[in-house]
């Protein structure tokens, strides 16, 4: 659910900002996206705001990913209950350990 959550808020507010871009009433300044097809316009501008929710859905989400996923193949067989917690705790100290596999991710 976040991630869902995260993906509609960004993808919605980047295409609003974008839409100049894509509204074929609207006339844009550069002589060059003039020429460009409204319908085209429309296409890269879903495009890029996909892309951008996605990449902003990806990077908010992983380290909360990563921190469960360790969990879930940690030793469960531990005598104490905060064992592996602890050794989550001590793999993802850096926040490059948090961020790790976010690339194959994107």
């Amino acid at each position: 659910l976040p991630a869902g959550s995260i993906w509609w808020a960004t993808y919605a507010g980047c295409k609003d900002s974008l839409s100049v871009y894509g509204d074929p009433d609207v006339p844009v300044g550069n002589e060059l996206l003039r020429s460009i097809p409204s319908m085209v316009r429309q296409g890269m501008v879903q495009v890029a705001s996909a892309f951008s929710a996605a990449v902003a859905a990806s990077v908010m989400t992983q380290p909360l990913d990563t921190i469960k996923t360790r969990l879930q193949v940690g030793n469960t067989g531990s005598l104490k209950s905060n064992a592996p917690l602890l050794s989550v705790a001590k793999e993802l100290t850096s926040t490059s350990g948090l961020f790790k596999g976010l690339l194959p991710r994107i």
